[in-house]
This record gives structure tokens, sequence and C-alpha cells, in this order.
């Protein structure tokens, strides 16, 4: 057997897309299953962070004691981190679905977009709340 008739196969069988929304991103379609493992730890991780920051929201808003206002601007920054779990992990876990079992590329670079633009936008408000609760402590 050849090694440049097997490094052809190789190559064949292996395509790579860019995002004309998103330049920066690219796909390669290789057919591994890291895709699919990415995408069932995104979700798993996502309903412990929607529950856990939902509930210490809850606490800070029912308990008169807690209401001070360090516990208040953490809330704050749980109400970012809820938002996150609801918007930017479930929407992560989608593009790796849709990569996975190899959706249309055009969807999968739509998402990417909208994913990209929540993702800075919620980034940006959590070091915003950090740089609060730094200047407050």
């Amino acid at each position: 057997m050849d090694q440049n008739s097997n490094k052809t196969a190789i190559n064949s069988s292996t395509s790579t897309f860019y995002c004309r929304i998103a330049p920066n991103f690219s796909w390669e379609d290789r057919g591994s299953a890291f895709h699919l493992v990415l995408g069932l730890v995104s979700i798993m991780a996502s309903f412990p962070t929607i529950i856990l920051n939902g509930s210490v929201i809850l606490a800070i808003k029912r308990k008169k004691e807690l209401q001070k206002p360090s516990n208040i601007i953490l809330s704050s920054l749980d109400v970012t981190d809820l938002l996150a779990g609801v918007t930017v992990m479930p929407t992560s876990a989608a593009i790796d679905f849709f990569t996975f079992r190899q959706v249309s590329f055009e969807s999968i670079c739509m998402l990417y977009a909208v994913n990209l633009f929540f993702f800075s936008l919620l980034v940006g408000a959590t070091m915003h709340h950090l740089t609060i609760i730094t200047w407050e402590r």
C-alpha cells in the first residue's frame, strides 16, 4: 500500500467549513464523538447552574437578614450566571450536537454568531460585577 494514496484518502474524508458571519469560526468534520461528549457535559452543567444560582437569588430576595449591599451585589452576579446557564450553555450544547449530527453548517454558523454575542455580553457583565465586588470589599 502506497503512503501517498492512504494520505489522500484521509484528507478527502475530512472537510473544513468556514463561517462568513464569524470569520474566526471554522469547523473540521472528522466524524468524532468529541462534540457529543462536549454537548452532554454542557447540558449537564447547565441544570445545576440554573438551579443553584436561582436558589441563591430567591434566598437573598426572601430572607431579610441576607439583604445587605454585599449580598445584593452577589445576587446581581448570580443573575448574570443564571442568564449564562439559560442562554449560552444550552446554545453551545446545541452547536455541539448539530456539529456531531452534521446538520447544515449555515444553521451552526448562525447559532455560533448568536452564542458568541450573548457570551461576550454576559462575560462583560460578569467582569463588571466582579469589579464592583472587588471595589466594595
